[in-house]
């Protein structure tokens, strides 16, 4: 039986870090986790421990989150396709990056009252193990970690990137920017040939009522299966505009001219 309720325990070495990283001399980075197999020997408690138990490998480290003021939330994968040979999974040590004594013990997560089985890449089955550690950080403003490329995203998290993404104003400056000068001199036109007159995104569609008409559209560029390479979102649907190029720059950008 563990002596130790399962949960999440932090490092003397942690709180120490906090304290230089509230003083400036650092930022708070997450390095890795250790998952192992063994139990805390007597004579340590998880405050103290430098090493995880019994040792098997390190796991991924796929996200951080803050849910609350003052905890950080560290979701960490172990994938059975990494795994040699199949373990009960005692126990997770993060690590954090000291200034001075270089990578410390920062939390360790206890399960040694239910350990986790780690299957082996040799099973017929295959399992995903997640964890979530929940670490402290007092008023630390800023943590960083070294989130791993291979570790897998569930459908939720690859939203809600692509949600911040699009929210954030440093994002597609060079489109934001492009569309702002656009909708600011021209007129949004959607007919069966080119307007006669003035600066306007043309938007080519039989469909559509070819009396010109002012609204905002949104620029959306198209992928290698489209037609177009440059759309506009009107009224809730992707139109092509006939009338913009498209190039990548040499600096990886994209640049839209409108003709």
């Amino acid at each position: 039986m563990s002596k130790y309720e399962d949960g999440c325990y932090g490092s003397a070495a942690g709180i120490a870090l906090i304290g230089k990283v509230l003083a400036g001399r650092c930022k708070m980075h997450y390095t890795r986790v250790a998952a192992g197999k063994g139990t805390i020997p007597d004579g340590e408690t998880p405050k103290t421990m430098s090493d995880v138990a019994g040792y098997v490998m390190d796991a991924k480290i796929a996200a951080i989150t803050n849910p609350v003021d003052g905890e950080c939330q560290i979701t960490v994968q172990i994938n059975s396709a990494d795994v040699e040979t199949g373990f009960y999974c005692t126990g997770l040590l993060l690590y954090a990056e000291d200034p001075d004594e270089g990578e410390v013990p920062y939390t360790y997560l206890v399960l040694e009252g239910e350990p986790e089985w780690i299957r082996p890449a040799s099973s017929i089955v295959g399992k995903l193990a997640t964890f979530d550690i929940i670490a402290a950080v007092g008023d630390v403003d800023a943590v960083s970690a070294a989130i791993d490329p291979e570790a897998i995203a569930s459908i939720a998290e690859v939203q809600q990137l692509v949600k911040e993404h699009n929210e954030d104003p440093e994002a597609h400056a060079d489109i934001r920017a492009l569309v702002e000068k656009a909708l600011g001199v021209a007129r949004v036109v959607i007919s069966k040939k080119p307007p006669d007159d003035g600066p306007a995104l043309w938007f080519c569609d039989g469909e559509y009522d070819p009396t010109p008409r002012v609204m905002v559209a949104t620029l959306v560029l198209g992928g290698d299966k489209d037609a177009a390479t440059v759309f506009a979102n009107l009224d809730g649907e992707d139109q092509p505009v006939a009338n913009a190029d498209r190039e990548e720059t040499e600096g990886g950008q994209t640049a839209v001219t409108i003709r």
